[in-house]
């Protein structure tokens, strides 16, 4: 447990503390619960946690109290406090304190536990070292960190009221719907198949399908956990009453809970993971919790999913072009090592990787040590850095360029005299020939385009370097502007070059 973040809860109601820490847990957090405020600072002095959830009224002292206490004996970087409260819910009683202490945020009773997992693991994963001097009053009076309502991602995905995608689009999104711990619904239709899934924190909570196998009622036969005459009769009920089917299998206890729960995560699972045997489709991504709102809800974990589908339905050559303009750079650990790397199943023969990222070893170098299992770390490798369990930066030492064969023909790369530089000094938006309104899949068709083009190598060293320079344009490119928040910030610094206060070209890296 050593690795993993610990997350300290400070609340004497045991029920809701129980609830937050399986909350965190479930995020992959190390979590302590502690039932009041005394000992609280001795213990960590032992080991400091990464973010502290304190409630307002505590046995032995306010949590302003200890929050005043935490603050006087921190001898490093100020950790992140929550405040919480059922009693007194406006947090302007206590402006004076919140702002002098760098309350995060002041959570009035009752709140969403899986919102506020969110913000945690928001503030976690996105952020530095955090700075109690950041926080500010927000409209509804409770404290947030700037950073945090940027690390949160809470604007518009990229899609538009529908877009088109292929497997490696829809595997794009669903992973950047996790990293920005969106909350709403996928709608994903192919032919006339529609299938609805619901995030909440990135999470799949909930899914619906117009296919009839995928029915709860359905499901629970087909998986012999109830009888096709007892479903029946469950259903009929249902409909008499206007109630939920699991409202009537659980009254009547025709299921188990604890069956019937574990029954509803794996059709949930079964339902998402299906979406990927889809070659093509269109999607539209509906936002908020409200779109959750009165829906029976069970968290599937989102890595595992997407890892199943990056093993069994996408192919190679579909993840492959976007580590080919990275040979150069190193790869090591990433923000969020710790808490999603026990999710992702490798086989025996990669499990070196692992230690590989505690060296941080060229993405080169890494290839040559695992040559033998190519697909294997290629798939290994596109999770990783999707999800930020590693993260591939700078640049490793070049290798050698290969030598030219003097029987070697008249060069096949003509279009780099009209390419490089000229094409280096446009803008992200120039450089892939898209306009600045691009969907996420002319993004996609754009990266296959140009790799294609720059893609294959050349035995010149000096022609070589120059396709190396567009490959890693190329990368760069494609990676701010699908990435929302990286796209945001970019526009805003095109905003500002279109005013003549900057001038081209911004940097490649």
């Amino acid at each position: 447990m050593g690795d993993l973040q610990q997350i300290l809860i400070v609340e004497d109601d045991p029920y809701f503390s129980g609830q937050l820490a399986d909350l965190f847990q479930f995020q992959g957090y190390d979590v302590v619960v502690r039932d009041s405020s005394q000992g609280v600072v001795d213990a960590m002095r032992q080991r400091r946690p990464s973010v502290v959830i304190l409630d307002l009224v505590l046995p032995g002292g306010s949590g302003v109290d200890l929050a005043r206490a935490i603050r006087a004996d921190e001898s490093g970087p100020p950790v992140p406090i929550f405040l919480m409260s059922a009693v007194y819910r406006d947090p302007r009683m206590f402006e004076k304190e919140l702002r002098k202490l760098g309350i995060v945020e002041f959570l009035p009773k009752p709140f969403s536990p899986i919102d506020l997992g969110r913000k945690v693991d928001a503030l976690l994963s996105n952020s530095a070292d955090f700075d109690a001097g950041d926080s500010r009053v927000t409209s509804t009076g409770s404290w947030r960190l700037e950073e945090l309502q940027a690390a949160l991602g809470e604007g518009p995905t990229n899609l538009g009221s529908s877009t088109s995608f292929d497997r490696r689009s829809l595997l794009q999104l669903c992973t950047d719907l996790f990293r920005r711990h969106a909350a709403g619904c996928l709608s994903l239709t192919s032919g006339g198949t529609q299938k609805d899934i619901y995030f909440l924190n990135g999470y799949p909570v909930a899914a619906e399908s117009n296919l009839p196998q995928d029915s709860l009622a359905n499901y629970l036969v087909a998986t012999g956990l109830l009888e096709s005459e007892a479903t029946e009769t469950a259903k009929r009920y249902a409909k008499l009453e206007a109630r939920p089917l699991r409202d009537v299998l659980l009254s009547r206890a025709l299921v188990p809970e604890r069956k019937l729960r574990r029954a509803e995560r794996r059709r949930v699972r079964a339902i998402f993971t299906s979406c990927f045997e889809w070659s093509s489709g269109a999607a539209e991504f509906a936002p908020g919790e409200a779109e959750v709102v009165g829906r029976a809800v069970t968290e599937v974990n989102t890595v595992a999913c997407l890892w199943e589908a990056v093993q069994s339905q996408l192919t190679v050559a579909e993840l492959e072009p976007e580590l080919a303009g990275r040979m150069n750079q190193v790869v090591r650990r990433g923000a969020r090592y710790a808490n999603l790397v026990g999710y992702i199943d490798l086989p025996p023969a990669l499990l070196p990787l692992l230690e590989a990222l505690d060296e941080g070893l060229g993405m080169e170098e890494l290839f040559f040590l695992f040559k033998s299992e190519r697909p294997a770390l290629v798939r290994a490798l596109w999770i990783m850095l999707s999800l930020g369990i590693a993260k591939a930066e700078g640049s490793a030492i070049a290798p050698p360029p290969p030598v030219r064969s003097d029987a070697k023909a008249s060069s096949s790369f003509g279009f780099l005299e009209q390419h490089h530089p000229a094409h280096l000094e446009l803008d992200y938006y120039a450089f892939l020939g898209v306009e600045r309104h691009a969907t996420s899949a002319q993004l996609e068709e754009s990266l296959r385009r140009l790799h294609a083009l720059y893609g294959e190598h050349s035995d010149d060293a000096s022609e070589e370097a120059r396709l190396d320079q567009l490959r890693r344009r190329l990368q760069v490119a494609f990676r701010t502007l699908i990435d929302p928040s990286e796209r945001k910030q970019y526009d805003q610094r095109l905003a500002v070059l279109d005013t003549g206060e900057w001038t081209w070209p911004l940097p490649v890296d």
